[in-house]
């Protein structure tokens, strides 16, 4: 575990773990994410057809579900991305453009593969409201932000997607992978200060 009290070495690109207190920020490497765009006149057959042959459920504005091994978050009207890190009907998660794709050949829907484009940290521990509300503009109390809320907001003047998981105070964050040494960072610096605070509050 880190200590809050070391000097702030350069940031990596998500590369590490950070563990500072009680927050820990790990990457999430290997993953397939797509943007699928939908217009709003075919939302509804687009929902029909994915649920009827992928048992896939796309979810309501700033919301995310995850079924068959695929996460599913709408990030703005008729947009979502669709998340694998590995997916139970296919041998691979790479194979989850294929798939939906076919699926969706007949229909008025985009589907591109932004997987390279973003850069995704899970985060976790008692900390982490804490430190998230040094770092967005997003109330990310459970009460505000439940389980399964989806926010595209900024950090740093960047934006970003930040989902609420399951787990008690987990959140999954993507950024644009260009800037996530400069997040990495500011994430780092946040944890740092609200380690510091809590040893001193205790």
């Amino acid at each position: 575990m880190a200590d809050a009290n070391e000097p702030l070495r350069p940031a990596t690109a998500w590369q590490d773990a950070l563990e500072i207190g009680d927050f820990t920020a790990t990457p999430i490497e290997g993953r397939t994410t797509l943007l699928l765009a939908v217009g709003p006149a075919s939302e509804r057959d687009v929902r029909r057809v994915l649920a009827d042959r992928l048992g896939l459920d796309l979810p309501q504005q700033c919301r995310a579900v995850t079924s068959a091994g695929v996460t599913l978050a709408s990030i703005g009207p008729g947009k979502w991305l669709a998340i694998a890190d590995a997916v139970e009907a296919v041998p691979s998660a790479r194979r989850l453009a294929d798939v939906l794709a076919g699926t969706l050949a007949d229909l008025p829907a985009s589907l591109v593969d932004v997987s390279d484009g973003y850069a995704a940290l899970r985060l976790s521990g008692e900390a982490t409201r804490d430190v998230l509300m040094r770092l967005v503009p997003v109330d990310v109390d459970r009460a505000a932000f439940s389980d399964g809320a989806v926010a595209a907001t900024h950090m740093e003047h960047v934006g970003v997607i930040l989902i609420r998981t399951d787990a008690a105070d987990g959140f999954e964050l993507l950024a644009p992978r260009s800037f996530a040494v400069s997040l990495a960072g500011s994430i780092e610096t946040a944890a740092r200060t609200v380690a510091a605070s809590r040893r001193f509050a205790g």
